[in-house]
């Protein structure tokens, strides 16, 4: 443990530099200062996961909720994309020392029109940071979701999410979360799992994720 320790604290040393200068550093900087004051009353004893990734994150109020068994932490940021995740690696994911993460990157990325080849290489990129100072941590890839808003964009979120798939099941200690079919009947949207927005969760939207989240925390 001491060693994992250490390990992420180099991490935070070496990457801290790539997230010095960018659109999110205030909201960065606030998250980890809040969770640096609230790392005293984590339980030692309990598995700590961080959840990252876009505003379908960071939105997830009471994620803390999907269980009471881990020392959960939301570190979801603004309208991010991989690029941006890529140069907070530290600050939102290392400097926690997790157990396990589960990211939400992509949803953005192919609304911003990144090309799914790009949006690959910058994940790939996140997980070795992660691997390369705790290789035991496991990694959960969020499927992007489905939405009212961007729904004429669902050809290029189901590629992606196939990418998720195959990627994740190469790889050791990293699985991939389907969020896109319990948001749908049939073929066809649930719509009343939005705010007015049409693209954010509403409650009951957030119930979906949740259900299908839970089983995948480490034991």
């Amino acid at each position: 443990m001491k060693k994992t320790l250490l390990l992420f604290s180099l991490a935070a040393l070496l990457f801290q530099t790539s997230w010095a200068q960018g659109r999110f550093d205030e909201e960065v900087q606030t998250l980890k200062a809040k969770y640096d004051s609230l790392r005293p009353s984590l339980n030692p004893d309990q598995k700590t996961v961080v959840f990252v990734g876009s505003s379908s994150i960071r939105m997830w109020k009471n994620v803390e909720e999907i269980s009471d068994q881990h020392n959960i932490i939301n570190t979801g940021f603004g309208g991010s994309t991989a690029k941006d995740l890529l140069g907070y690696t530290a600050p939102l994911i290392l400097d926690h020392y997790p157990d396990q993460v589960f990211i939400y990157e992509g949803d953005n990325d192919i609304f911003m029109k990144e090309s799914l080849d790009r949006i690959m290489r910058r994940m790939r990129r996140i997980v070795r940071r992660i691997k390369k100072y705790n290789p035991d941590c496991q990694i959960v890839l969020i499927s992007a979701k489905p939405s009212i808003a961007r729904w004429s964009l669902k050809g290029q979120y189901q590629k992606l999410n196939k990418r998720f798939y195959r990627w994740s099941k190469r790889k050791k200690n990293m699985a991939y979360a389907d969020v896109w079919k319990p948001m749908l009947n049939g073929e066809e949207l649930k719509n009343d799992l939005f705010i007015e927005d049409n693209l954010h969760m509403n409650d009951a939207g957030y119930q979906i994720w949740k259900t299908v989240l839970q089983p995948y925390l480490i034991k």
